[in-house]
This record gives C-alpha cells, structure tokens and sequence, in this order.
C-alpha cells in the first residue's frame, strides 16, 4: 500500500503546527516584552481619573462624577486583563520566574479565604472551615504564584456558585505530593465544557454574562502550576458541583523547635476548630522525580494499554516518558515512544476515519483517551464519574480535536503466544531469517535468471564452432554476439544486484542478532558462574564471521546448486553419457569434506578452548595488573600464555593445513574433470558423434557446473569454526534471563519492604555445604537491620539473595507476602537499591556515570546526589564537574570516591528497600559521620537492611542478626545484642 500521500499529509500538518507554535510563541515573546508600553498609559488614565475625582478644589457635578467611575472601573478591569495576558506570556515564552521553597500551607490558605471573604457575604456564599488532613502540611512552590492561583480558584468558586452555595478547601497526601481541592457545590460542569476548560479565552458562560472576566485565569493558572511542577484538573459534572485541584510536591517544614503550633483555618462567618501542629527536623526538601503532568500521561497511557489486554504500570511508562519531559516534549509522540518501548504497536498520525479506543490531541494540548464513538456521541475515559466514561456530542468535540491520534495493538507474536498451546520461541538466529523470507526470494530469482543467462555462452560457443564459422555467416556472427554481450551485461547486473541485497539483509541481520544477544547478557542472572566474561567476547568477537557465512558465502552457494541440474540436463542433451563425468567429479569434489569434518570439530575445539583460556588469561591480566605486579606474578602469566598461545598455534596450523588439502584437492578434481572431459570429446569427434562447438560448450558448462561444488568444499572447511562460533554464541542466547520469556509477573508499584525467609538454603558448589541456611526470618516494613558475622559467614551472599541478584537453591523469600520470583524484575530493581562492597564505574562522563539510567536530565539534582554522598565540594571544585572524565574501572578515583558515587546512585534511585554491604568500609571517619546523620532522616520509611563492622552505621539500625558459617546464630535488639557481645568478649 503506497502511503506517500498520507505522509505528505501528516508532515503537512506537523508543519503547520510548528509553525503555529511559533507564531504563538513570538506573540507571546512580543507581549512579555510590551509590558511596560501597555501599562505606563492605563495606569496614567487611572492616576489622572482618580486625581480628577479627589480634586475638592475643583468638583464634578453629579453626572460627571458617574462618567469618571466608569472610567475608572473601566480602566481597573482593563489593566487586569492585560496584567493577565501578560502573565499568560510571560508562563507561555518560558521566562517566568519561580522560587521553589517549603511554604506553609495552613497560613496561606487562611489568608486567602480572608481576601475573598468580602466577595463571598456579596455573593450571599459561605466559606467552610478547610478540611486538614496532613499535619504540618508544606509544599515545595513559590509562595506568590501559589496565591495567585489558589486567590483565582477561590474567586471563581464564589462567583460561578449558586445563590447561598457553600466553598470548601480539603488538602491532603498523595504520596510525596499534597493535593489541595477547593470545593463548591454550584451547578457544575459538562464533558465538553471541561475539555476547553483550560484552553485561554475560554468561559463557562461565554456571552450570558453572569461573571466578568477574559478567560485568561485557568490557562494562567496551569501555567503557573506547571512551573511548579505540579498538576492542576478538575472533578465536575453537571448538578453535582465542581472539584478544582492542584497537586504539588510535599516539602519538609524548615527547621523549627519542636513546640505545638495552634493555626486556626476557617473564615470569621465560619470558625474553625485549632489545629495543634508540631513540626518536625526532616532532611531537606527533595526535588520529585517526576512532574505530576508527565505522571498523568503515564496513567492514561496505562489505562488505554489495560483496555488492550496488556498490564503497563505507570511507573514502567514514566521511565520512558521522563526522557521526553526533560526536553521540554510530552505529546502524542512521546506517549508512542513509551508504549512501544513498553511492547506495543503503535501508529500516530492524523487521521480521517479515528479508531477508537485511542488517545486524541486536543488543541490544547490536552490528551484525552477516548473510548468510542457512536450515534453522533464521543465516549471519552473521565475518572470523575462512577464509571469512568463521558458523552460528549461529536460536533463539539471536533471543534476542540487536531485530528491526530495514537492507536496502538498487541503485537502478533504476543497474541500468538497468549492464543496458541505450545507455540515455541523462534530462535536467536535462526529466527532473523523469517523476516527477510523475500529478500530470500529475490536472491533465488536473481539466481535463477542470472544461471540461465550464463547457459547464452555456451551456446553461443556451440552455434558460433558449428554453424558460423562453417557457413561463415557474418550476419548470424553479429546477432549471437550481441546477445551474448546482452546476456553477459544482465548476468553481471543481476549477480551485483544480489550481492548488494545479501550484504544489506545480512547486514540487517546482524544489527538485529547483536542487539538481541546484548538484551541476552545484560538481562543474564547474576547468579555465580552465570558470567564468563572471557567465554562471551569470543563468541561476540566471532559473530562477524557467522554472520558473513551464513549471508554472504553460503546464501550464494545454496542459491546456485540447484541450477547444478540444469547445467547437467544440458550437458546430458549435448554431450549424453559425457555427464557421469560431471557427476563422478561433483563426488569427489565434495565427499572429501564430509569425511573430514569430524577431524576439523576435533581441531577446532581444541582451538576454541586454548583462545578461550588465552582470552580469559589477559582479561585478568589487564584488570588486575596491580596484584600481579607487587605479587610479582609476571613470570607464571607469561609461561601460561606461551602454552596456551603455542597450543593454539599449533592447532590452527594442523586445521589450515586441513583446509588448505580440501580446498585444493576440490580445485585439483576441478581441472582434473575439465581435462577429462576435454579428452573424451575428442575420441567422441573422432567417431563423429561430436563437434568442436560441442567440446567447448560443455568446458564451458563443466566451469558453470563444477564452480558451486567448489565453493560447497571451501564452505564445508569453514563450517567446523562456524559450528564452534555457534555453540559459544547459543550459550549466550540460551543463558538463565532475570526475566523469563513468556512468563507473566505480578507488577508492585512500590515495595513495602517486608520479607519473610522460609527454609532458605544457597549453595555455591552441589557438593559443599550450604552457605547460607536460615529456616525462618522475618523482616518488617521501615524496620532497620545490621548483619554482623566473621568473613565467609553469608553476610554478602544473603544480601544478594535479599536484593533478587541470586537465587536460592532451596527455600523462599517473600516480599509483601508474595514470592519473590513472583515479581517482575523492573519492580524489584525499581523499589530495592543494592550497594555492594565494590561499586564499578564505567568509562565516560561522572554524568554518564550517575545517570545510568538516563532518566535525570536535572544537574540540579544530581549535584543534590553528589553532596548527599560528600562528593559536590570535589565536582564543584572540579574544572570540567559533572563532564569530569572518568577511565575504565574508575581509574583516577579513589576506592573511597567510588564507593561516595555508589551512594549518590542509590539517593537517586530513591529506593524503599536499602540493602548495603559495607557500605562505610573505604570512607574516612569524618565523611562518614556526615552521611551517618543524613541517613538517619533519609532512611526513615525504608526498610534497610545494612551487613557492617562499622560502629557508626550500627546506630541507624534497631535490630542485629549475627551469621555464623550461614547460619543464623544471634537475632534479637542492637543494644541487646551488642551487650551481649562486649559481655562476651569481656570473658
């Protein structure tokens, strides 16, 4: 199906739209900067009108005191419209500024209902007390704006409200956000009016003017909330009141003494009952993650991925979305992005006839799904309604609608996989080639055309010895030739055709196989013995090999045998029983190799394992060249490697020679059959049977013949090293995933943290004894727990089983009461952070290097990371800071700025399972005393789980396990137990 019109037409239109976006923001631009052009001249309109009004020297008569009221109220309401568009512009262009500090929510909120009580006894309504769920309640936003919006929200509450109606507030938590509701009970609003709700010059009573105004205050509002981070929306239907509410980041009260602090909420018409508040010592404010906006798409994407059969939890679309919102993108596009990362696919573009359910842009920029569409209604996803769904008329709708939408769809193999009993997973390599089954295709056909032409010339030699020359025929001469030189042109045109498609679907091919093989190694279990290191780069480092095997030399090969026929059918019309000397030479050609190839195996495994044990010896060799170095261990690395290169060097010369034998033996029968068949045709002229024309066209024929079965022997003597290449690489492919194929997890958003050991057993040898074996243990959520033991007790090896790193050979560990195989491995790596005694960097920036996950587009926040763990004086000291180049291994760090990069990674991570394993070893004392009492307030609400023989990091725990030789021997209060101790060692 050709598509060239509609992307024409979708460019079109996203064309259009950036250029209405920029027109948009060069308005916006013009009237932020106008500012003072427009305000200069109202405001001395109003400074002259009030003058003239006051002036008792000179007084107006009556009627002209009313014309300089309306001119004054006039000119008030004016200059509110434009400070409002200019609010708006300045929210649009980007340059508003917003200071983020804690504000105190109950004061504020209290003023505020104090400015518009006057509006709310003219308008006959009563403010209720505010309803306070959230003690000590702070949010993270600029005190002004934050008025401006609430003073807005307030003010419309009172204005579109029915006759003796009622205003609330309620705040309350929403995990690390607070959500503020005002509340009235007036007549409401309907799907439509709530979809340009937000959009600017946008009233609920455009032209029946019952409340004054422009339109401009909710845009300005979201605007504003934006800045904040935040998220504001509306609950409302028609008759049942209307529900506005912004959601802001949660922020720790400034530090305070710890006295009660009575604030009352309420209005001088409705009092309040006091609150007693009393304030805490938190850790400082933390930036959130993840805007609320951006988690509101992740939600709706996820709902529309739940109506597909397929369960995303939000936080797997926040991963990807995040992305996105730090470049300043969340639209339709960025949403597709995530849901195909997610496993879907997904189609956007603008589109005459929507399916629904999709997601829909609106104008605004606003992302409904919407559900269906039916009888001149669109059915759209509203949570506000009991059940879930909204009406709103078409007509309407399309006037608020892009027309762009996202439909998305499991993909086939998922539905196979869900539908079909016993459908087998296509192989890692084999199964690239189903996807290129035309490609395939076009190489037979090339093949098929390109042999046959090459039949031209040995019928042109035929005709030219049998019929030219004898009749000498000049006219015949030019038309053979000409066709033969056609034939000889189309023949080298199709077989560069098909070299080219070879080498691009191979090339394909071979993206593909390496990114699933990359997806293979890094979702291996990290259980011992699962990584080889040195194993893996070799099967990596061979791959190329396989790949040109497969694609370029065998694919060619393969596609010419069958023609061997053709040219033995001709041989057999021209030449009869000439053509068992074809076969008889074909035999020999390549039965050689098949005898051989036993012998190739043997050779070629002894290679592979000397280049493997090569391979493996420099790999430690380079990584651990200290150690061999004040070790003085050089002189048994260079007889190892002498062995193992020697041995390999032998082997590879004996398996050369093999080939070398093969291939010449197949090039020797080659000729061989040539010449015999040469020789038999003339005894064959000489009885009269043949002619000179028919001994060249079969010469010619034997090379067209012969040529692929000597390309099949040089393919059969490389096939032992493919083979051997194959196998490493299977045991790649095949290797235990964290994440098993086809399996179905439970997703938790968050982890609790509470674990329960059951009959827990781990071996790292079938034979040895158990290293850990715990019978049962449980550990409750926030609960903090030290693992104290001797060297070679477990401590690590129950951490990593804690963490979901290892498996246990026998036994179960819960978490939250389900198993922890259970639970999808994003999940896990999600809410439990694991810092492990050494902490690896990797080549690249210290940016790249705390961003692993490429999510943090804030260098705010990871300077934040950076001082949390003691390291933001040394970046910031730093010429180059968070671009400070970092060498393999970490190089050019100490062991103990490695392990203070570990902890910023983990304050990242914001995990709410900790597990550490001697997390303070390689700190000095003083910065380990700092991040002792910072963690005291960060690991508040965690689970932590710390193994150490620091006395410092002991006091953030309230429980103490004690392993001896795996086994759990002590569980009981630190201080209990660290008593118990002393006591002990005291005997």
């Amino acid at each position: 199906m050709d598509i060239t019109a509609r992307k024409a037409a979708e460019d079109a239109v996203l064309a259009a739209k950036n250029e209405a976006e920029r027109a948009n923001q060069a308005k916006s631009q013009f009237l932020s900067s106008m500012s003072h052009e427009l305000r200069t001249p109202l405001n001395a309109i109003l400074g002259f009108s009030q003058l003239l009004s006051t002036d008792k020297r000179h007084p107006l008569v009556p009627e002209q005191q009313v014309q300089m009221t309306e001119i004054v109220g006039g000119a008030k309401h004016l200059l509110k419209l434009i400070n409002e568009v200019l609010d708006l512009a300045v929210v649009e262009t980007g340059r508003v500024r917003v200071d983020a500090v804690p504000v105190d929510l109950p004061p504020l909120l209290q003023e505020c209902l104090s400015l518009v009580e006057p509006l709310a006894k003219e308008r006959s309504i009563r403010l209720l007390p505010t309803r306070l769920h959230e003690a000590g309640a702070h949010v993270l936003a600029d005190p002004m704006r934050l008025k401006q919006v609430l003073l807005n929200l307030l003010g419309n509450a009172i204005k579109y409200n029915r006759t003796g109606g009622t205003v609330q507030i309620d705040v309350r938590g929403e995990g690390e956000r607070l959500r503020i509701t005002i509340e009235d009970d007036g007549p409401g609003i309907d799907a439509t009016q709530r979809l340009r709700l937000f959009d600017a010059f946008e009233r609920l009573d455009a032209g029946q003017g019952s409340a004054e105004g422009a339109g401009l205050g909710l845009a300005l509002c979201r605007g504003l909330v934006t800045a904040m981070h935040g998220d504001i929306d509306v609950d409302a239907r028609p008759g049942g009141g209307s529900r506005f509410w912004i959601r802001l980041p949660t922020a720790a009260a400034p530090a305070a003494p710890s006295v009660p602090l009575s604030i009352s909420v309420g209005t001088a018409a409705s009092p309040a009952p006091t609150l007693t508040v009393t304030p805490d010592v938190p850790p400082p404010p933390r930036r959130p993650r993840h805007r609320n906006r951006t988690l509101a798409r992740a939600e709706l994407a996820a709902t529309y991925a739940g109506l597909l059969g397929t369960v995303i939890p939000p936080a797997d679309l926040l991963d990807h979305l995040q992305l996105a919102a730090g470049q300043g993108r969340l639209g339709l596009e960025e949403v597709a992005h995530a849901l195909r990362a997610c496993g879907l696919t997904v189609n956007t573009g603008q589109a005459k006839r929507p399916e629904w359910p999709g997601l829909a842009e609106m104008t605004s920029g606003q992302i409904v799904l919407v559900l269906a569409q039916r009888d001149g209604m669109a059915e759209i996803h509203d949570q506000t309604l009991p059940d879930n769904r909204a009406e709103v008329p078409w007509s309407e709708f399309a006037q608020v609608f892009t027309g762009r939408t996202l439909t998305a769809k499991l993909p086939f193999s998922e539905v196979e996989h869900r539908h079909t009993d016993g459908a087998a997973e296509p192989h890692w390599f084999w199964g690239e080639f189903r996807h290129y089954r035309r490609q395939m295709l076009e190489v037979a056909a090339g093949s098929l055309v390109a042999n046959l032409l090459a039949t031209a010339i040995a019928l042109y030699s035929l005709q030219i010895y049998d019929r030219v020359i004898p009749h000498q025929s000049q006219p015949t001469l030019w038309v053979l030739t000409i066709g033969a030189l056609i034939a000889i042109a189309l023949d080298a045109a199709l077989r560069i055709a098909r070299s080219t498609l070879m080498d691009m679907t191979g090339r394909r091919i071979e993206m593909d196989v390496q990114n699933r093989l990359m997806e293979r190694i890094l979702g291996m279990k990290a259980a011992p013995g699962e990584r080889k290191p040195s194993a893996i780069f070799n099967a990596l480092r061979d791959f190329g090999s396989v790949r040109e095997f497969f694609t370029a030399s065998t694919i060619g090969t393969l596609a010419d045998l069958p023609f061997i026929l053709i040219f033995l059918f001709l041989i057999a019309s021209i030449g009869g029983n000439l053509v068992w000397v074809m076969i008889a030479g074909g035999l020999l050609m390549v039965v050689p190799g098949f005898l051989m190839q036993k012998r190739m195996m043997a050779l070629t495994e002894q290679t592979q394992g000397a280049s493997t044990r090569a391979a493996k010896l420099l790999y430690e060799s380079v990584f651990d060249h200290e150690t061999l170095t004040t070790q003085r261990g050089e002189d048994r690395v260079k007889r190892l490697w002498t062995e193992l290169t020697t041995l390999s060097a032998v082997k590879t010369s004996e398996q050369r020679k093999l080939t070398t034998w093969l291939t010449t033996w197949a090039a020797g029968v080659q000729q061989a059959t040539y010449i015999l068949s040469v020789m038999i045709g003339c005894y064959m002229v000489f009885a009269g049977q043949f002619t000179v024309g028919t001994i060249i066209a079969i010469g010619i024929l034997a090379g067209r013949t012969l040529g692929p079965l000597s390309s099949l022997a040089a393919t059969m003597s490389r096939w032992a090293n493919v083979k051997a290449a194959l196998d490493g690489l299977e045991n790649v492919a095949r290797a235990k995933q964290m994440q098993e194929a086809g399996r179905s997890y439970l997703r938790r958003e968050r982890l609790s943290g509470a674990y329960d050991l059951r009959q827990l057993e781990f071996r790292y040898d079938p034979q040895a004894a158990p290293t850990v074996d715990i019978p049962a243990l449980s550990i409750l959520p926030g609960q903090h727990v030290a693992v104290l033991g001797t060297n070679g007790s477990g401590k690590s090896t129950l951490l990593r089983m804690l963490a979901g790193l290892y498996e246990p050979t026998a036994g179960r560990i819960l978490m939250d009461n389900v198993d922890l195989n259970q639970i999808h491995p994003r999940d896990l790596r999600r809410g439990i952070g694991y810092l492990g005694q050494e902490v690896r960097l990797f080549s690249g920036t210290l940016r790249d290097n705390l961003n692993l996950t490429q999510l943090e587009r804030d260098d705010d926040r990871l300077l934040e990371a950076l001082d949390f763990a003691g390291l933001g004086a040394f970046v910031r000291a730093n010429a180059r800071g968070l671009d400070h180049e970092i060498k393999e291994m970490g190089e050019g760090l100490s062991v103990g700025q490695r392990q203070s990069m570990g902890w910023a990674r983990l304050w990242l991570q914001d995990p709410s399972v900790v597990i550490l394993d001697e997390p303070t070893a390689a700190l000095d004392q003083t910065l380990e005393a700092t991040l002792v009492s910072r963690l005291k307030g960060w690991l508040d609400g965690r689970t932590a789980i710390i193994a150490t023989h620091r006395i410092p990091i002991l006091q953030l725990t309230t429980r103490t396990l004690i392993l001896q030789n795996g086994h759990l021997a002590v569980d009981g209060p630190r201080d209990a137990v660290l008593a118990h101790l002393q006591k002990a060692q005291g005997k």
